[in-house]
């Protein structure tokens, strides 16, 4: 749009446009349309700012001021033209120090710098007079609000010099270099958020660089803070991990060193975050270095230097200096002794040159040491304080670097291996991350095999990796990682399973045959940390071997060797007892088999048992440290396999009479302590709880709390009475077929789980957080239990009246009964809630989550009540249907989230929150009702990030009445029941709020107080008749809407009538519209959101409120000129 000005009196103006949601241009002709461009300016689509212009007009001048959208953007806008106060407004003079006090409020919006902040705000603009040459410190300290402060030379119109914003908290600071009679135009603006307020500003002159002489005594160490000091200075310094920190608007302070000898210097700021650089002579100097913290820097006797701390940004820090000499190299001669276990400190230690592997610019110790005889030398810091870097130079500190150790074996500390001669002289370098104690040991490495174990068996020994040396490697793995080797002899002839099973890492095993040069007989690495490395070997009577223990270079430390005879598959057997159990460990058995669900990397034990009668039998291993695998196979080890559990649940398994089973007990990358149950379910025992054991009379695992005597097992059935004066408590994870707790009594989960094959009455209640997990496949369930868990198929047969949590894994089938819970949840592969009954009826008080299987066909009846959040996770997940109605009757704002809202969605949705809103998140379909009832007002939300459809097929809502807010309603082939007191508000300019398709009726629809309360450039609502043809004409009647007549805002097509008619009297009798007969029985169905039309929105601005009622009226933007303009379209 374009608009004529004629400039009142001669001046500066300030033409500026701003907008929402879409990016503006702004320019200024001379004259006319065709004149010259004077000026030009756009917000390159930021919204938060605004495009803006300034020109110099005289008296009775003209211009064309042009309101544009960039790349085609259209929208409203606001357009004002200011007369700028002269710049600067205030003569400060010369005075030095100055402070004074003002306040931008009140002030012209006019200036913005080119250099920092936004701006966005009234300003103040000051003029000074610099009385003597030198660097002058401005800033605004003591500020009320958040200021930007920049500085221009001479005038408002000259070169910017300086920009800060918030040097210190919200304060501003600049240094800017004057000579004596220089002029500066001093501007103290609002930062990014248009603030304005009181404010103070103070300039002084900056102190001398450097501003502290630290002689030439080092070590020295210094704190200081960069508060207050000038900001003079500036480098930029690489780093790998921020990049270039920018420092231009930080202060500094500034340092003279004089070194006191030659050498390498360590200067840091260590613990401070700071941008260090080092200068040659003086401030203005050459800069011979520069980092985000350290600096190593080769140095001449006395030579000066100026150090330089800096902040990386425009926040001052504390800081602590510190400047560390040359380092005395060696500072020990450890003579020709071996081997060696020496202990020093790194405490008061000088910074060296560092070595290949790190170190540069941490403190070393540094030592001599000759080698007393030829051979292999193991040099390493294992027992360190410290993290060390370890290097080893030949001959002395300048020598050649022989080797570089850091992170050994995945420790902190080092390990270096190397052939030196006899008489041979090195300098070992040990560097620390910081200065405290570390080890340095120096030893020759052994002979291959180290040690004899003679012929034990079984044999046990304990051993470590670390201080070992590196000569051998298997052929799956070991190499560059020391090894520790034995020679063992086999006392009888036999396979021989060795192991390294409890060992703090992951071995590499293997056996060699007679010598270490001899043929690999076997290698193994376990690369999980809980499993062992194991080799099986078949040896003669009489034949030895060597067993190498090796590490890898990525870990090491302490281990076991454990030798013994192989044991034989299966390993025990369990007889043929209706009731059969074991205990014992995997981890020292062998891995020689894997069931289909796992097993691979982990040692098994196995069992032979057999089925006393044909029945299905129960076989668990509750109670475990660990979760086995277990699998079942048929008559031996090498059989097929009859079943395979890796949940740690249980299985049940058929079987005849006097058939027979191999049960192997196997982890997944783990190994411990089990116990292993097989139970035949005729052979199932009830139990009931008497308590009183004296050492644990609560202790559902003691056996004297039962009766009979015994822990139920997952095959048996408990039963606990209400007059037993200690109720039980789970310890450990437990496994039960029926479970009845009788009214009065408690069952105390705690912690731990409750597994359930079979019914779970709990007429009392069973509480605690580990709760129950049912994992049969036709179990009944009813009372309270506070965590409940099904994992199989379970129906209601009764209340689940206090439950805190409900998971659903398998199926919850209501079978028209009560469900409280706070939380309800269904997932896994086939997680599912079944209401089918109409007495269905589930009430979850907080959070309601669907991310199951499949429901169509298992939510078409019942009524489900949410109080908190509703969220549909997965496809097909939520798929309501038939008489199911969901009601969303919370006390607060309620969030509902579809991530699949075709697949999944509503039938009848209720509305009655007695406080908040209903806020859609997603799009969200109801195919059914959209019901509003009651006293209390409901609001439907959308987000507010994002304009959405809600799709209903039909509506019934009366009573206060329903507010839609930044969502539109989509009303599609159903019932309209009724539609009074709906308000429609926050949507966007260019959208269509409502939506209504439907076939027509016998009468009209009649709908009472309908509001729109946005304006809008489309249609407040469009009508479409979907069955033109069949004679029934789609009407409605809106009476008493708001505005009262919106038709030009009216879309209608198939036909469709849309009537806006004047309220009624005050006392005529409310309209009551009968429900058609022709589409009263309808049964809505939703079409899929690709395919639903939405109106096309109108093209052009947005209209203004008098536009909104007189379709003819000419939009006419705000205008806000000072002084007055005349807009002309």
């Amino acid at each position: 749009m374009t608009f004529q000005y004629t400039a009142s009196v001669t001046g500066t103006y300030l033409i500026d446009m701003s907008a929402s949601f879409y990016g503006t241009v702004l320019y200024v002709r001379a004259g006319g349309c065709a004149g010259a461009e004077l000026a030009c300016d756009s917000n390159g689509g930021n919204y938060v700012s605004e495009s803006r212009v300034t020109v110099a007009l005289t008296e009775g001048q003209s211009i064309v001021i042009v309101a544009d959208g960039l790349s085609g953007s259209r929208g409203a806008f606001h357009l004002a033209v200011d007369l700028l106060p002269p710049c600067p407004d205030t003569d400060l003079g010369s005075a030095l120090p100055l402070s004074i006090s003002g306040t931008t409020a009140g002030a012209v919006d006019g200036l913005r710098s080119n250099l920092c902040g936004f701006g966005r705000g009234p300003e103040r603009t000051f003029q000074y007079t610099a009385p003597v040459t030198g660097n002058y410190i401005i800033d605004t300290y003591g500020s009320s609000y958040d200021t930007t402060l920049y500085v221009y030379d001479g005038a408002c119109a000259g070169t910017e010099l300086a920009c800060n914003n918030d040097a210190r908290g919200v304060d501003a600071q600049v240094t800017v270099p004057l000579t004596t009679g220089q002029s500066i135009a001093i501007v103290v603006d609002s930062s990014w958020n248009g603030a304005s307020g009181p404010f103070n500003l103070n300039i002084r002159l900056g102190p001398d660089c450097p501003e502290t002489d630290l002689g030439s005594t080092a070590p020295v160490s210094v704190s200081g803070t960069t508060v207050g000091g000038p900001n003079a200075l500036d480098e930029r310094c690489y780093n790998s991990d921020i990049g270039y920190p920018p420092n231009e608007g930080a202060p500094e302070r500034t340092f003279r060193f004089t070194a006191p000898v030659s050498g390498q210097y360590l200067i840091d700021t260590a613990g401070s975050y700071t941008v260090l650089y080092v200068r040659d002579g003086s401030c203005g100097g050459p800069t011979l270095a520069c980092s985000t913290g350290q600096i190593v820097i080769d140095l001449v006797a006395g030579q000066s230097i100026v150090v330089v701390v800096d902040a990386p940004d425009a926040y001052p820090i504390d800081f602590n200096l510190h400047i560390t000499p040359p380092a005395i190299c060696p500072d020990t001669d450890l003579g020709t002794t071996l081997p060696v276990a020496s202990s020093d400190s790194l405490s008061g230690a000088g910074n060296g040159a560092g070595a290949s592997c790190g170190g540069s610019f941490q403190p070393e110790r540094t030592f001599t040491y000759t080698a007393p005889v030829a051979g292999t030398y193991v040099i390493d810091t294992f027992g360190s304080v410290v993290n060390t870097v370890l290097s080893i130079r030949d001959g002395s500190c300048s020598g050649s670097e022989l080797a570089c150790s850091q992170y050994a074996l995945g420790t902190g500390q080092s390990e270096v291996q190397l052939d030196l001669a006899a008489g041979q002289s090195i300098v070992i370098a040990v560097d620390g991350n910081y200065a405290d104690a570390f080890n340095l040991n120096i030893n020759l490495a052994p002979s291959c095999p180290e040690t004899d174990l003679g012929s034990a068996l079984p044999m046990s020994i304990s051993g470590t990796v670390f201080g070992a040396a590196d000569a051998t490697s298997g052929s799956c793995g070991g190499t560059s990682a020391p090894e520790r080797t034995y020679l063992y002899t086999a006392p009888v002839a036999g396979t021989y399973l060795i192991d390294t099973y409890g060992s703090s890492f992951s071995p590499v095993l293997y056996v060699r045959d007679a010598s270490c040069a001899g043929g690999e007989l076997g290698c193994n690495a376990a690369y999980y940390s809980a499993s062992p490395s194991e080799v099986l070997v078949t040896l003669d009577a009489g034949q030895p071997i060597v067993i190498v223990v090796d590490s890898n270079a990525w870990s090491g430390g302490q281990f076991n060797l454990n030798i013994s005879l192989a044991p034989t598959c299966p390993e025990s057997d369990l007889g043929n007892s209706g009731r059969a159990a074991a205990s014992g460990a995997t981890g020292r058995g062998l891995n020689a088999m894997s069931g289909s669900c796992g097993g691979t990397y982990a040692p098994e034990r196995s069992f032979i048992y057999t089925a006393p009668v044909a029945d299905t039998y129960v076989i668990d291993t509750m109670g475990s440290e660990f979760a086995p695998v277990v699998y079942v196979r048929d008559a031996a080890c090498d059989g097929a396999e009859i079943a395979c559990d890796s949940s740690g649940l249980g299985m049940l398994v058929p079987l005849a009479a006097g058939q027979s089973v191999v049960i192997v007990v196997d982890g997944q990358y783990s190994s411990g302590d089990f116990v292993l149950h097989v139970t035949g379910r005729s052979s199932a025992v009830t139990h009931t709880w008497v308590g009183g054991d004296q050492a644990a009379p609560s202790d559902w695992g003691t056996a004297d709390n039962w009766d009979p005597n015994g822990v139920p097992a997952l095959a048996d059935s408990a039963v606990i009475p209400a007059a037993v004066a200690n109720q039980p408590q789970l310890n450990a994870t437990a496994g039960i077929s029926d479970l009845t707790v009788e009214a009065g009594a408690t069952l105390d989960t705690q912690w731990s789980s409750l597994v359930a094959l079979g019914n779970v009455d709990a007429s009392g209640a069973v509480v605690g957080y580990g709760g129950v997990r049912m994992i049969g496949s036709n179990a009944t369930v009813r009372g309270t239990v506070w965590y409940l868990t099904i994992d199989g198929i379970a129906t209601a047969v009764g209340p689940l009246p206090a439950s805190q949590s409900i998971q659903i894994n398998g199926n919850l089938i209501v079978n028209g009964q009560q469900v409280t819970t706070q939380y309800l949840s269904t997932g896994g592969q086939t997680g599912a809630l079944t209401m089918q009954n109409p007495a269905d009826a589930v009430s979850v008080t907080v959070s309601a989550y669907f991310s199951g299987t499949n429901t169509t066909g298992l939510l078409t009846n019942g009524v489900l009540s949410v109080g908190g959040s509703f969220t549909s996770g997965n496809p097909l997940s939520f798929v309501a249907s038939g008489n199911h109605r969901v009601v969303f009757n919370g006390a607060s704002t309620q969030y509902v989230y579809f991530s699949y809202p075709v697949s999944s969605h509503f039938q009848d949705i209720e509305l009655a929150n007695s406080s908040g809103a209903i806020n859609l998140n997603t799009q969200a379909v109801a195919n059914g009702m959209l019901r509003v009832a009651g006293s209390i007002p409901q609001t439907l939300a959308g987000s507010p990030y994002y304009w959405r459809p809600f799709d209903v097929g039909g509506v019934d809502v009366d009573g206060a009445g329903l507010v839609v807010d930044h969502l539109q309603l989509r009303i599609y082939l159903g019932q309209i029941v009724a539609f009074d007191n709906v308000k429609f508000q926050n949507y966007p300019s260019n959208a269509t709020p409502l939506v209504v398709s439907h076939p027509g009726a016998a009468s009209p629809f009649t709908i009472n107080n309908l509001a729109f309360l946005t304006p809008t450039s489309a249609s407040y609502l469009s009508v479409t008749d979907t069955a033109p043809a069949d004679g029934n004409v789609l009407t409605l009647n809106l009476v008493c809407s708001q505005p009262l007549d919106g038709s030009a805002r009216t879309s209608t097509s198939g036909g469709a009538v849309v009537h806006w008619l004047p309220c009624a009297p005050a006392t005529a009798a409310p309209t009551v519209t009968p429900i058609p007969s022709d589409t009263a029985t309808a049964t809505p169905t939703m079409p899929p959101a690709d395919v639903i039309p939405t109106p096309t929105a109108t093209a052009g601005l947005t209209p203004s409120a008098t536009e909104l009622e007189s379709p003819t009226a000419t939009p006419t933007p705000t205008v806000t000129p000072t002084p007055s303009a005349t807009p002309t379209p």
